[in-house]
C-alpha cells in the first residue's frame, strides 16, 4: 500500500526524470561515444573531491588546535591588568572556535557526500556545466 509520503516522492522524481531526460539526451549528443568515459572521469573527480574535503578539515582542526593553543596560553597570563583586553581576545577566541566549527561541519559533510554519492555531484557538475551557473 502506497502512503501519501511515497506516492510524493514518486511524483518528484518523475519531475526530475522529465526535466533532466532532454538534459542527458543533449550532453548524451554532445559527447557522443565518449560520454561514457566522460561520466567515469566525473565520478573518479568527486571520489578526489571527497578527499581534497577531508584534507581541508585535517588541516582546518591543526589550524584551530594552534590557534587555541596560542589564545590560552595568551589569556593565562597572569599579568592582566583591566584595560589590555581579556574581552576581546575571548571574543576573538569564542568567534573563531564557532567560525572554525561551522568550516568543520561544512567540510566534513559535503565530503562525505562527495564520497557517499559521487554520481550526484557528477551530475551537477555536468549540470552547471550546461547552465553555466
Amino acid at each position: 500500500m502506497a502512503t501519501p509520503i511515497s506516492t510524493e516522492v514518486g511524483a518528484v522524481l518523475d519531475e526530475v526524470g522529465k526535466r533532466l531526460g532532454p538534459i542527458v539526451d543533449k550532453v548524451g549528443g554532445v559527447l557522443g561515444p565518449t560520454a561514457q568515459h566522460v561520466w567515469a572521469i566525473l565520478v573518479r573527480q568527486q571520489i578526489v573531491e571527497a578527499f581534497t574535503l577531508l584534507a581541508s578539515t585535517l588541516l582546518l582542526i591543526a589550524v584551530w588546535s594552534v590557534g587555541l593553543r596560542f589564545g590560552l596560553r595568551y589569556l593565562r597570563r597572569t599579568d592582566w591588568s583591566e584595560d589590555e583586553g581579556v574581552i576581546p581576545v575571548t571574543v576573538f577566541l569564542a568567534g573563531g572556535a564557532v567560525l572554525i566549527v561551522g568550516l568543520l561541519v561544512s567540510c566534513v559533510t559535503t565530503g562525505a557526500g562527495h564520497f557517499i554519492n559521487p554520481e550526484y555531484y557528477a551530475l551537477q557538475t555536468i549540470l552547471r556545466a550546461l547552465t553555466g551557473k
